[in-house]
């Protein structure tokens, strides 16, 4: 017999396998919400931020500048106030441009830079201080001297070994060879002078398209000689 009070044949609460898989489901449903609802805040908040600024005043201080570079992108400006004090108003208008780009209108011909690591952008002091732009007339540069070959002969068509050969006015000078060949330096516009003892001098022009003269030297008559003929 069975004791009084004392239950049986009561089944025991097991989970089915429908009831398992029901569990599962519902559990990776819940994981899924979680994780899109995170990526959408992210994604919400990613853009809310751009990498383009549109900016427009004028005559306006530089950190007003570095606020709305913030404001819109979300980077972060680290700048020294030392740095700022000599530091122009700027003038800027612009619409949807690049950071970088916006950045190097901004700071053009101000004493500072900046530089970009991750989304902070550091302010520092130019290397080189921006000079302004002038108009320099520029001189044109000399032309090197030309080379002169030529050959000093007599009247009579004989070579005149050993006359001299100088640029008038300065220290340049040569001699002929026993050819009565002689090569010289000389600028266009200066003047050869030819000499030989007992034979007139001459000057003789250099021009650019005359690189090769030929000079002939006359005797000099003395009255002595004029007699004597």
């Amino acid at each position: 017999m069975v004791p009084s009070g004392v239950v049986t044949n009561v089944p025991l609460l097991r989970k089915s396998p429908q009831s398992l898989r029901f569990l599962t489901k519902t559990l990776l449903i819940m994981k899924l919400t979680i994780l899109f609802f995170v990526l959408g805040l992210f994604s919400a908040h990613a853009k809310g931020f751009s990498q383009t600024v549109t900016f427009s005043a004028r005559n306006v201080t530089i950190a007003k500048v570095f606020d709305a570079i913030e404001t819109q992108t979300g980077y972060t400006v680290f700048a020294n106030k030392g740095l700022l004090k000599g530091v122009k108003p700027v003038s800027l208008s612009a619409q949807n441009m690049p950071l970088k780009e916006f950045l190097d209108v901004a700071l053009r011909n101000q004493p500072i830079a900046y530089e970009i690591n991750n989304r902070t952008i550091f302010i520092k002091k130019r290397l080189v201080d921006p000079a302004p732009v002038t108009n320099v007339i520029r001189q044109p540069a000399p032309r090197p001297p030309l080379e002169i070959t030529g050959t000093v002969l007599s009247a009579e068509g004989t070579p005149l070994e050993g006359a001299t050969v100088t640029v008038k006015g300065t220290g340049t000078s040569t001699s002929t060879n026993a050819a009565g060949k002689f090569t010289i330096n000389a600028n266009p516009g200066q003047v050869l002078v030819i000499s030989y003892v007992g034979f007139q001098t001459v000057e003789e022009p250099v021009s650019a398209g005359r690189t090769s003269i030929e000079i002939t030297l006359q005797k000099v008559v003395n009255e002595i000689e004029q007699v004597v003929v």
